[in-house]
């Protein structure tokens, strides 16, 4: 990276550069390799179009220092025409009152590029005994695969002093992070219900009818248009067969809208429905804190439904649940179970698809500048969890709002990046820790 080329100016070409979970991070990952090419980069390759873009200060060290991770690609970005901030193109950085808007410019695709920087400013004397390994990784929404992978084959069994995981925290430190359980829940069809969806499939007539559910810009479950859909049949009397559902993209995304078609068939007398009416319910109460100790007061909502669809066999709902970084592996365990039985009684399937859990740290008194130092706690899981396991000091920072991550006219403050920089600069140098 030349000195006269600003972080700004990386950032942005870095924004441009798709690197979603559909098309992986190694373009990014060539970026990465060409602008900062003053490092020495290994690269660990991993099936999926993703790989693992390291460097090192000091290699030949048998101990790591200072390890930095950081994931480069991003979720997708849902429905274009919500990205009015960037002309409805999320590859089109554009800087707007002091922040800098993008898919990813949040969370958490930038949060290498001031490590970088600040790496390239810190003088050679405070670099001169030190082992640090910056890490551009992937893989957080699939069961934290790339951290799994660098530990595997980055860090193998060396010793690492202290671990940053990069998460948008306002460029402040985060005590902990929530945990958060990815699943998918299931509501078969009755063997009547499939009979009549194949007869209804073949008549050249039919009187079926249609509704379309859009999400509001809102964080409270019932802004959210697939809630919207399950609470609606509240409304539908007995015998309403359901012939079509789709609504959004991925389980961690707010879906745009929820299409719906019914029709009506008197002689049906046990359908979906009714399933769908307990399960409402059920949302509302867990939402209330009826599984106690589960629901994070912070917490704007519990349980998340973000893509669901119709098959042959049944309504499959995708979505993840959240959980406060106190709660402990037992009462875990408990609470799945709770809910399983739930999920059960109201008609449902549960398939768990990813576990992240909870992880709570206490070591800002590491710290001399206390003005990096916040006692938030990261309302998304984070793969500190993971690292916790293995290190004894792991820390959450980087720039940009959670709140703002993975959703349209996603941005980060320029001020966060700035201080995300000076923050890696006293980390290098040794001089932020007592």
């Amino acid at each position: 990276m030349d000195s006269s080329t600003s972080l700004l100016t990386v950032c942005r070409k870095a924004l441009a550069i798709e690197s979603s979970r559909v098309v992986g991070n190694k373009l990014i990952g060539e970026f990465l390799k060409e602008t900062f090419s003053d490092f020495k980069w290994s690269e660990v390759t991993v099936h999926g179009g993703n790989s693992l873009f390291y460097t090192e200060t000091n290699p030949q060290k048998n101990k790591i220092d200072i390890l930095c991770y950081s994931n480069l690609d991003t979720g997708t970005p849902g429905h274009l025409s919500l990205w009015d901030e960037t002309e409805f193109d999320p590859l089109n950085p554009v800087v707007k009152k002091g922040k800098l808007f993008g898919l990813g410019a949040s969370n958490v695709k930038l949060s290498i590029f001031p490590q970088l920087k600040a790496l390239i400013d810190t003088s050679k004397e405070s670099l001169s005994d030190k082992n640090i390994v910056i890490v551009g990784g992937f893989g957080r929404e699939s069961n934290m695969r790339g951290a799994k992978r660098a530990l595997r084959d980055l860090v193998k069994k060396r010793e690492v002093d202290r671990l940053f995981v990069s998460h948008p925290t306002g460029s402040c430190l985060s005590r902990g992070s929530i945990g958060r359980l990815k699943m998918r829940v299931f509501f078969p069809f009755t063997e009547d219900e499939k009979n009549y969806r194949k007869e209804h499939d073949l008549k050249e007539n039919n009187l079926s009818q249609s509704r379309i559910f859009s999400s509001e810009d809102a964080s409270a479950i019932n802004a959210n248009s697939i809630y919207k859909l399950i609470e609606s049949t509240q409304l539908l009397p007995e015998g309403t067969l359901v012939l079509d559902l789709e609504g959004g993209t991925s389980y961690t995304t707010e879906p745009e809208s929820t299409f719906f078609e019914i029709d009506f068939e008197p002689k049906l007398k046990q359908s979906v429905v009714q399933k769908l009416k307990k399960f409402s319910d059920l949302i509302l109460k867990i939402n209330d804190g009826l599984l106690d100790g589960f629901v994070n007061k912070d917490l704007k909502r519990a349980i998340h439904i973000g893509r669901c669809m119709d098959n042959e066999e049944g309504l499959t709902f995708y979505g993840y649940c959240l959980f406060p970084s106190n709660i402990e592996t037992p009462q875990l365990d408990e609470w799945l179970n709770e809910f399983k039985k739930n999920v059960e009684e109201v008609g449902g399937e549960v398939k768990v698809m990813d576990l992240q859990a909870p992880v709570l740290l206490n070591n800002s008194s590491d710290f001399l500048n206390q003005k990096y130092v916040n006692d938030l706690i990261s309302l998304n899981s984070t793969e500190a969890s993971f690292f916790a396991h293995h290190f004894p000091n792991v820390y959450i920072f980087g720039p940009g709002d959670e709140d703002l991550s993975k959703k349209p006219n996603e941005n980060v403050d320029l001020h966060d990046l700035s201080l995300s920089y000076d923050f890696y600069k006293e980390v290098f140098s040794g001089v932020i820790f007592k």
